[in-house]
């Protein structure tokens, strides 16, 4: 009696919350979910980096650099779709070794001053440009 209904009402409840729970549209996000892969090399120096920088979480992080990346809009001078190939081991060696070394990149300005000299400028030239650049926004804030 009693005890065959109620297993028979947990069955019925477990089958509408089951059917219930794969009907469900998901509410819509404010984010997207993506798997990323990443090569180990990267990851080892990816990990303490976004740590270090307090991040909230990885996704915080990628998130800021992809923010960077679309303010600089520089060029990407290497790329490649497939992170296993070994173009992509190539550009993680040269990665990691640029970082020991203490290589630097090009920032916006940088950037901005090739686009309005219509050429790749050199470090040095680009140096004195900044420089420039400084002594009249330097000039104009104390007489402006």
């Amino acid at each position: 009696g009693l005890l065959v209904q109620l297993v028979d009402r947990i069955h019925r409840l477990k089958s509408v919350a089951a059917s219930s729970r794969h009907n469900l549209t998901p509410p819509p996000l404010s984010a997207v979910a993506e798997r990323i892969t990443f090569p180990l090399e990267i990851w080892r120096r990816a990990e303490p980096r976004w740590q270090n920088l307090d991040y909230r979480s990885l996704s915080a992080y990628i998130t800021g650099l992809i923010r960077y990346d679309l303010l600089v809009s520089g060029p990407h001078s290497s790329t490649t779709a497939d992170c296993r190939s070994k173009l992509q081991r190539k550009l993680t060696r040269k990665t990691v070794a640029a970082r020991r070394r203490g290589d630097r990149r090009k920032i916006l300005l940088d950037h901005l001053i090739e686009e309005v000299e219509g050429r790749p400028v050199a470090e040095e030239e680009l140096e004195k440009v900044k420089t420039r650049i400084a002594q009249e926004l330097r000039r104009i804030s104390f007489t402006g």
